[in-house]
């Protein structure tokens, strides 16, 4: 569950900076998503039979991420804790774990996809964005 805990802790801060309304939905979305890439990936590795899941399966996936992670983060207000712990520790070594999770989720899923021509754009566009958020944040 530290993992998890970590990587909360690393996407809120990152989220707190820019969306000071409702940051834990934020993260709760960003890890479903990444979580749902990870999904995707597997799937097309594994050779799985994607129209067998069809539209709605796919659609179902995130969803379902988004109620779990709910359940584990929000429920209970369990998030406040994670904040309240992580605060207290120096964290740049899981920042720069995140981040690379998270470019590698990405970029696992081009390769997977066998969209690597695109690989390129989408990890720059993510540079941009993070290097834009990390701007914003010190304002």
């Amino acid at each position: 569950m530290k993992v998890l805990d970590i990587l909360f802790y690393v996407l809120y801060s990152t989220s707190n900076k820019t969306n000071k309304s409702i940051p834990e939905w934020s993260t709760i979305i960003a890890i479903s998503i990444l979580f749902s890439f990870n999904i995707f990936s597997l799937f097309v590795l594994f050779n799985v039979n994607i129209e067998s899941i069809g539209k709605k399966g796919f659609q179902l996936i995130p969803i379902i991420l988004i109620g779990l992670n709910w359940n584990l983060f929000l429920k209970k207000k369990r998030y406040l804790k994670i904040l309240e712990n992580y605060s207290k520790q120096k964290t740049i070594l899981y920042t720069i774990i995140v981040i690379l999770y998270v470019i590698l989720s990405i970029s696992f899923l081009f390769i997977a996809l066998e969209m690597i021509a695109y690989l390129g754009l989408v990890l720059i566009s993510l540079t941009v964005i993070i290097i834009i958020a990390q701007i914003m944040g010190e304002k």
